[in-house]
């Protein structure tokens, strides 16, 4: 495959992201086509050295905003007269009801990370609780109070042990919070992307 077929198939694959950042990309990997073939390699070596062409669009949409990807949706739609009053007569029924979805997301999204946080507070507590109970089990053996300094120290080790767990349940919770946040936000773009065809 040539460079001109290359980026007509590219553009093709690329046929629901915004026209400028659409036209950005075929530019970039024109010249970046170019800039190969004066290295010495061939149109067709330079394209097959690019990968997939389904990769390298999906690549390029996920660089997109969906800021973008709305903004587009916008400009393509013609709005007429009757349609905005129509909207505004229909505003009490889905404004509350669009409103309450958001706060019922909103409201999930944030329980989530309340609960990363607390896991991350209890292991702070548990983190600072192990050293104190090793110090508190020191002290209480010099004075002779061998039994209850074996029982403290011990909850030190168990105090230090759940915060070992709780440390990484809180980070394997976070984690998981962010890439589910990464692929709604993806799909929510592909979305809006195929909606733009």
């Amino acid at each position: 495959m040539n460079k001109k077929q290359f980026l007509k198939e590219l553009e093709t694959a690329l046929g629901s992201a915004p026209a400028v950042d659409r036209e950005k990309t075929i530019d970039f990997y024109s010249e970046l086509i170019d800039d190969i073939v004066e290295e010495g390699l061939t149109e067709e070596e330079a394209v097959a050295g690019l990968g997939k062409i389904d990769d390298i669009a999906k690549d390029a949409v996920n660089e997109i905003p969906v800021t973008a990807f709305v903004k587009d949706k916008v400009k393509k739609r013609k709005i007429t007269p009757l349609t905005i009053v129509l909207i505004i007569m229909a505003s009490p029924i889905w404004a509350p009801v669009l409103l309450s979805a958001a706060a019922v997301v909103f409201s999930i999204y944030i329980t989530v990370w309340a609960v990363i946080a607390a896991f991350f507070a209890v292991f702070a507590g548990f983190a600072a609780g192990a050293p104190l109970g090793i110090v508190e089990a020191g002290f209480m053996a010099f004075s002779g109070n061998i039994p209850d300094a074996i029982f403290v120290f011990g909850c030190a080790l168990i105090l230090a042990g759940a915060a070992i767990y709780l440390f990484y349940l809180a980070v394997l919770t976070a984690k998981s919070a962010i890439r589910a946040t990464a692929w709604t936000m993806r799909k929510l773009k592909f979305r809006l992307a195929d909606g733009n065809r």
